[in-house]
């Protein structure tokens, strides 16, 4: 009976606690696509250069100068050039918002058509700020009676682009803070830098919005600051924020500047990034060049790379080298661009089976002991030789004296071996060696010193062991 209430009591609190988790996740699914759904139906259909209000809730900021604007209810839409920055929601479930908002900016790349468009999705807890100041539209003229450079960059160093002549017409885009460049457009769409006190500018210098000189190379929107937050995914259907940009079909490449970090892109990506953390940047098709810290680093369809942020969201570290997707992708919002994206899965990693070695016993042959024949040695009863001594005769002096003789007697019975000296030659005449011989009588005079020869030739030239040394001369 135990035993049942305890299982009971188990049921009831699964019961209890899953009805919420199973609610929330139902909420959140419906706000999600209720608020992609909305973007489609109000968004679809933008011009170049313009942002649209998706879905609440949004905070957007105008330029510096340029007065207030209506972008406060989803379908209101602006011109990006206006746009400071944006804010987005995170999702609520008490509320049911959730931010989403889309974009549509030229491109800054050669030979595009007007009407093609970079497309910016952003959904969930993102900010952006767009780097590119509001550009002036101011006219101006050539003052000078001679002609006007026209540079490519605002230094006299510069490559020159074209001449203008005096009094031909163009429009002030910007200036330096120093006002002594003014960067224009030409009547057929070029641009460049002029000497601002050879042009005549209609309201002054002043009417011009000083810009700083890297920024004409980004469009509006291209030059951004990117913070998304780290929300989680409440559902199934809810994509972690972040913001999904795809470039127009046929085009190479557009250059982007996101958090100080230069992407070349060419297709569709999905990029996060936060403070003191990373930028993520997912690629879902196509491929993107990305540089940072001097190094560049490329990442295909089907991979990911990470660029380490500080406090300010600027690059501390190089792109990291590219890995396959892990994260599911497959509910990113991609039908809400301008073109399908095939879809891809997440890289299951399986882990290598190690290879573990076995032992195989492998008997081993033993040597056959061969029984051998040896000789056995048989003791016998040989006597063994006895040792018999001799007598040695001894002698018995005697009082007879001998008579002289030229032989000389030996002191002792002993045999000595004789002695060979030998001596080194000199120029004194030879000296008598007398050698005594046991088995001769009589006295042998030698007058040829023993050992002595010819003389070896020590002075002679060694050749084979002088050395030879070459001196040259370097080139």
């Amino acid at each position: 009976m135990g035993k049942v209430s305890h299982v009971f009591i188990w049921l009831l609190l699964m019961a209890v606690f899953s009805v919420p988790v199973t609610a929330l996740a139902q909420v959140c699914t419906g706000i999600v696509q209720q608020a992609l759904e909305a973007t489609h139906a109000r968004c679809d259909e933008l011009g170049t250069n313009q942002a649209c209000y998706g879905h609440a809730r949004l905070e957007a900021q105008p330029q510096a100068g340029l007065p207030e604007f209506t972008f406060q209810a989803p379908g209101d839409i602006i011109n990006v050039t206006a746009l400071r920055s944006l804010r987005l929601s995170a999702l609520d479930e008490q509320t049911g918002i959730w931010g989403v908002a889309r974009m549509a900016v030229q491109p800054s790349a050669p030979d595009v058509d007007p009407g093609e468009q970079v497309t910016f999705l952003l959904f969930g807890d993102v900010e952006i700020q767009n780097l590119i100041p509001q550009p002036s539209a101011t006219a101006a003229s050539v003052l000078s009676q001679l002609n006007v450079n026209v540079r490519r960059e605002p230094s006299l160093e510069a490559f020159v682009t074209r001449t203008l002549v005096s009094g031909e017409g163009v429009v002030a885009r910007g200036r330096t803070e120093d006002n002594r460049w003014l960067y224009i457009q030409t009547s057929d769409g070029e641009y460049g830098w002029v000497s601002a006190p050879a042009m005549q500018i209609e309201g002054g210098i002043a009417a011009v919005n000083a810009i700083e000189p890297w920024t004409t190379n980004f469009g509006p929107m291209q030059a951004i600051r990117l913070e998304t937050g780290e929300d989680g995914v409440l559902c199934d259907d809810m994509p972690e924020s972040g913001v999904l940009i795809q470039t127009p079909d046929g085009v190479a490449e557009v250059s982007l500047w996101i958090n100080e970090v230069k992407v070349r892109l060419g297709s569709t990506a999905y990029i996060r990034a936060g403070r003191n953390r990373e930028m993520r940047i997912t690629m879902l098709e196509g491929q993107a060049q990305v540089e940072a810290q001097g190094e560049t680093v490329t990442a295909p369809a089907g991979t990911e790379l990470t660029i380490q942020l500080d406090q300010n969201l600027a690059p501390v570290a190089p792109p990291s080298v590219p890995q396959q997707i892990q994260a599911p992708v497959n509910n990113l919002p991609v039908q809400d661009l301008e073109r399908p994206v095939p879809t891809l899965l997440p890289t299951v990693v399986l882990p290598t089976p190690t290879l573990i070695p076995t032992l195989t016993e492998t008997p081993t042959a033993l040597p056959t002991l061969t029984p051998t024949d040896t000789p056995t040695i048989t003791p016998t009863n040989s006597p063994l030789p006895t040792n018999t001594d001799t007598p040695t005769p001894s002698l018995t002096p005697s009082d007879t004296p001998l008579p002289p003789s030229d032989t000389p007697t030996p002191t002792t019975a002993a045999f000595i071996p004789p002695t060979a000296t030998l001596l080194e030659p000199s120029p004194d005449p030879p000296t008598q060696v007398i050698s005594y011989q046991p088995a001769m009588q009589g006295r042998q005079l030698s007058r040829t010193p023993p050992g002595r020869g010819r003389r070896g030739n020590s002075g002679g030239d060694n050749r084979h062991g002088r050395g030879s040394a070459h001196e040259g001369t370097g080139e």
